[in-house]
């Protein structure tokens, strides 16, 4: 039973907030606010940002659509990819182990909070912008 549901959703709005704000899924927000904060086990919290995930890009990329800014030569290509990806992803899921999944995640978070810092701080990274 998820505990601190007033709490999560209102870190969920600020991540919806971020989310249309960056043009980022907000995943990688989502699913350690559940999890730690409300108690959710990791892949519940998983499904559950797919699919909060889904109602945000749907309403953003109606706003983004409408005032001109994407680009069908990019989103087209990338929409097939991250479809494949995500069923393969959602496959994986339900054979890795819910520790493992979270380790995952962990390493992934500290990749990218160490090169935004690294950026923040006007040193160059590697494979990034």
């Amino acid at each position: 039973v998820p505990q601190r549901v007033g709490l999560g959703a209102t870190l969920s709005a600020v991540a919806g907030v971020l989310s249309g704000l960056l043009g980022v899924g907000g995943g990688f927000i989502q699913v350690p606010l559940m999890n730690v904060l409300m108690r959710v086990p990791v892949k519940a919290a998983a499904a559950t940002s797919a699919f909060m995930i889904g109602v945000t890009v749907v309403s953003s990329t109606l706003l983004y659509y409408a005032n001109g800014l994407v680009n069908p030569q990019v989103a087209v290509p990338a929409a097939f990819g991250v479809f494949l990806g995500s069923q393969t992803g959602s496959r994986l899921a339900r054979r890795v182990r819910g520790r493992v999944l979270s380790r995952i995640l962990i390493v992934i978070l500290l990749y990218l909070a160490t090169t935004i810092l690294l950026q923040a701080f006007g040193i160059q990274v590697p494979g990034a912008r």
